[in-house]
């Protein structure tokens, strides 16, 4: 079919663009990640500012202090119960990482198939005249 034909004329193209598709899902998708776990909410500053304050020194209702962190676990003030894991940390992270190696798979495997194109380019796509002048300039 004829759309074939376009992906093979620029296959060097498609692979950088494919490759610049891949990081923006990544980058994107890590942001999103971050503003669900990583940013104080409500609900967070709530519920997790007096033991942060308690345990940590971390007072996450002052802006300036520039708080962004990922609450994997929360301490429990009896020591009989145990501490508490924060699932939407646990997601934010597994998101991430699930972003992250497709992301960098395809990066790797697209400049490899661009690197091996331009070799390619180089040995083959040389005219005759061209390859002649290249042995001449060698001697």
């Amino acid at each position: 079919p004829r759309w074939r034909n376009i992906f093979k004329s620029n296959a060097t193209f498609w692979w950088s663009f494919l490759s610049g598709i891949a990081q923006l899902l990544y980058v994107f998708g890590y942001l999103g990640a971050i503003r669900l776990t990583f940013m104080p909410t409500a609900y967070k500053t709530t519920h997790y500012r007096q033991p942060l304050l308690d345990h940590n020194g971390i007072d996450i209702l002052r802006i300036e202090s520039g708080y962004v962190a990922c609450i994997f676990r929360m301490p429990s003030y009896d020591p009989s119960l145990p501490d508490v894991w924060q699932t939407d940390a646990l997601i934010s992270i597994s998101i991430a990482l699930t972003l992250f190696l497709p992301a960098v798979a395809i990066i790797v495997i697209c400049s490899l198939l661009i690197l091996r194109k331009l070799r390619i380019a180089k040995s083959t796509d040389i005219s005759p005249q061209m390859r002649a002048t290249q042995h001449q300039l060698l001697k």
